[in-house]
């Protein structure tokens, strides 16, 4: 039995914070409450389409204009498909601070066209200002006509996916280009078609200053004085730019010789200065006075590539490369076949630097020398290259 002594330094002990339900006490964790600051995070807009019409609340027009206005990124999306007719330019995509999707519902389902009416003014369809990234995709772009850029003119960042450019054009006397689109800032298309586009002066399908990269798209019967598909040319024209092209179909592109008689340059690609990577892609039944599929005067690689049926009036019916003594070209795993051209039906190589490894060059044509190669400058075997049945000669 405790005494009244002990009870009472039991129960100081415990008041002290000595005792065992003290210790006790002290053993269990304790929980501290803090207040963090929220991560940040951007804005997210949706802005939806539902009239076919140029004006108004819900319609196109309006929603890039709601997009500008609104910081963050923003999308833009459609509940309607058919046509869409503008009667003048759309607003610029012009915000800085995110990115502006526009989502159409397919190239076959939405269509975005200039007026064929009497009377309405020139303008591009969509037009990127600097700083701006825009990315397009679902929709069919046609029917625009300007001074650059009849599809789109973009000076930001724009990426295209499954998206059809067609029919679009250059102003005639144009000193510039891109009737499917006019890039100085940097271009991403992907699964995209370029069709009938045409330019006065350089790049019907797409004319391009800066970083361009396509994949899986098709150029088909684009033209202009200065390649055809891309300047880089009549499908493409680059010019002092990089450019990448994979998985890519050229067909029947034309660079056209100038009402005042100046030559057409590069039917399919024509590569100004820049660096071309072309992989696993056709150029076929393209033409032009120089390089009827591709005509390079930078820094040009073509692999596992097809270069067939397309014809020079000058030279180059394959591939042109033409330079003093900047222009290279390598061609690795590639077939070359059935083209044709005054000088050099499979490829024309003067005061550059040509090397070939693993391909196949038969059955071209020159009307006067170099049926399979013509050659001056520097020629590389890189070995494993089949060279044969070309007229009048393989190699001059």
């Amino acid at each position: 039995m405790f005494g009244t002594n002990q009870l009472t330094e039991s129960w100081f002990a415990r008041r002290a914070g000595r005792g065992p339900a003290s210790r006790q006490r002290h053993q269990r964790p304790r929980r501290t409450l803090t207040v963090e600051p929220l991560e940040g995070r951007a804005l997210l807009s949706t802005f939806t389409v539902n009239s076919l019409g140029d004006t108004g609340t819900g319609t196109l027009r309006w929603a890039i204009t709601q997009a500008n206005q609104t910081p963050g990124n923003n999308t833009i999306n459609f509940s309607v498909t058919g046509t869409i007719t503008l009667n003048s330019a759309l607003p610029d995509l012009s915000d800085t601070t995110g990115l502006t999707d526009i989502k159409g519902p397919g190239a076959a389902k939405l269509t975005v066209a200039r007026s064929s009416a009497a009377g309405t003014p020139d303008f591009g369809i969509f037009t990127v200002d600097s700083g701006a990234d825009v990315k397009l995709v679902g929709l069919t772009i046609t029917g625009g006509l300007a001074s650059n850029g009849g599809g789109i003119d973009n000076a930001g960042t724009l990426t295209l996916i499954n998206s059809t450019v067609s029919s679009n054009s250059v102003s005639a006397g144009s000193l510039y280009g891109g009737g499917g689109i006019y890039s100085t800032g940097t271009l991403t298309v992907t699964n995209s078609t370029f069709a009938s586009n045409s330019a006065f002066g350089a790049g019907g399908g797409i004319l391009s200053y800066g970083l361009l990269t396509v994949t899986n798209s098709t150029f088909a019967t684009n033209s202009a004085e200065l390649g055809g598909g891309i300047f880089s040319g009549a499908g493409i024209f680059g010019h002092r730019g990089t450019e990448t092209v994979t998985n890519c179909t050229f067909v029947f592109n034309s660079a056209e010789r100038t009402p005042e008689g100046a030559a057409g340059v590069g039917g399919g690609i024509y590569n100004a200065d820049g660096t071309l990577t072309v992989t696993s892609s056709t150029f076929a039944f393209n033409s032009a006075d120089h390089g009827g599929g591709i005509f390079n005067n930078g820094t040009l690689t073509v692999t596992n590539s097809t270069f067939a049926f397309n014809s020079a009036n000058s030279d180059g019916g394959g591939i042109a490369n033409e330079g003093m003594p900047a222009a290279t070209l390598t061609v690795t795993n590639s077939t070359i076949v059935f083209n044709s051209a005054n000088y050099g039906g499979g490829i024309y190589n003067t005061y550059g630097t040509l090397t070939v490894s693993g391909s196949t060059i038969i059955g071209n044509f020159a009307s006067d020398d170099g049926g399979g190669i013509f050659n001056i400058g520097s020629l590389i075997d890189g070995g494993g290259n089949t060279i044969t049945g070309n007229r009048p000669n393989d190699v001059s």
